[in-house]
């Protein structure tokens, strides 16, 4: 901690404590720092609409603590100390974070880990840059099996009470809606994969039929559903399949307006297809993993805007019991945000190191993996999107990055 000279006794200086993080196996590193920061974020969200001339801002309230840090070892066994200290936050679990300031706080480690080894500016010194997150805690005896039973179940029980609402409106109203899921989704998927037919098959049968089905609003509820949410299940990337569930939703928006009683089934669709491809997706780093949670929980965020200005908008409020359908999209949500999250610490994370020096792929990927083997040297070929010159000498202050 930074020196204060000629303090009083009784100010500041007494109420500071030394910076430390306790792992969550309950080893305890006392740190060395400069600075101290904290960041937090406010949850709020904007909505500008078309022709209305106005702008609709919501608050959610705000996120935990981030607090970003740059700690320092140093001396003959600095290597060891920062080693240590490095896997110390690669354990899954809650880590206690001792502040100068804020007291203890549970945090998680988030983000990257850049370490920096100076050996020619400043010999036997290692600066490492981390992100903590505070954290409520994290639910581990919840099962991954348990948690995707509880995603299943909530999402059909969704689908179930906003079904029951659904009011088509007259075909030409319905077809504009049918049009706009064929526009957004259709082109996602992969070519020739059997989901491909699958969607093509529903897409056929609700178009064929709709002069009949029009009528029956359960039914025709059902197979829009089923039309919507097919999309979870193609084995195109999780990027791809979120952009085109977000992209349908602010499209129902626009064309229905607070009409939640013919919008509010695509939308919650849309919801529930994003939410099980998440859960369906398959991600190699943690970052990957964390990205997709906050994605299904802002996309939950705009649906929520639509379905309460639909709510506020109707004339008839009184009839509408819209307590269940909620609750099984924030239990849905929940429990897929569980999944993500448990996942993220099994997987890789990215880290970088700044280059003080010239030297080569090979000895920089034999430091970092311990071989340098055809794998290994593509990673970090890849990764760094590096060519020509680079492949043979890394420049000095060259950051490279890779995954671990």
């Amino acid at each position: 901690m930074p020196e204060a000279e000629g303090c009083d006794p009784m100010t500041w200086v007494n109420r500071t404590a030394q910076l430390a993080y306790t792992s969550p196996s309950g080893n305890t590193f006392s740190l060395d720092y400069e600075d101290m920061s904290v960041e937090r974020e406010l949850q709020t969200k904007s909505y500008n609409y078309a022709n209305a001339n106005v702008t609709v801002v919501q608050q959610f309230g705000h996120s935990s603590r981030m607090l970003p840090l740059r700690v320092f070892f140093s001396g003959q066994d600095y290597d060891i100390d920062s080693a240590a200290f490095e896997a110390a936050l690669l354990e899954r679990g809650t880590a206690i974070l001792q502040t100068p300031l804020y007291g203890s706080i549970n945090v998680v480690p988030t983000g990257k880990i850049k370490a920096n080894d100076r050996f020619k500016t400043s010999a036997n010194q290692r600066v490492l840059e981390i992100e903590l997150l505070e954290t409520a805690g994290i639910d581990f005896q919840a099962s991954e099996l348990s948690s995707r039973g509880a995603v299943l179940s909530a999402s059909s029980l969704a689908i179930e009470e906003v079904s029951t609402g659904f009011d088509p409106g007259s075909r030409s109203e319905y077809q504009s809606l049918f049009d706009e899921v064929s526009s957004a989704i259709s082109s996602t998927y992969v070519a020739g994969e059997e989901t491909l037919e699958e969607f093509s098959r529903v897409e056929n049968s609700i178009q064929s039929g709709l002069t009949l089905v029009i009528g029956t609003p359960l039914l025709l509820a059902s197979q829009t559903a089923n039309l919507i949410t097919g999309l979870a299940n193609s084995s195109a990337l999780f990027a791809d399949r979120i952009t085109a569930y977000r992209n349908l939703v602010r499209s129902i928006f626009s064309n229905v307006g607070n009409d939640i009683r013919r919008g509010e089934l695509f939308a919650v669709s849309a919801l529930v297809g994003a939410i099980l491809s998440a859960v369906n997706s398959e991600f190699i780093t943690r970052a990957e993993a964390v990205e997709a949670s906050i994605a299904i929980n802002d996309l939950a965020i705009e649906v929520d805007v639509f379905r309460e200005q639909g709510y506020n908008s109707t004339t008839d409020i009184e009839n509408l019991d819209v307590s269940d359908l909620s609750g099984q999209i924030g239990l849905a949500l929940s429990a897929a945000t569980n999944i993500l999250i448990v996942r993220s610490f099994d997987l890789l994370t990215e880290r970088s190191i700044s280059i003080d020096r010239e030297r080569t792929i090979i000895d920089l990927a034999a430091e970092i993996f311990g071989s340098v083997d055809d794998d290994n040297l593509n990673a970090l070929i890849n990764n760094n999107s590096m060519s020509g010159d680079e492949i043979l000498i890394l420049p000095k202050g060259f950051v490279m990055r890779y995954f671990v």
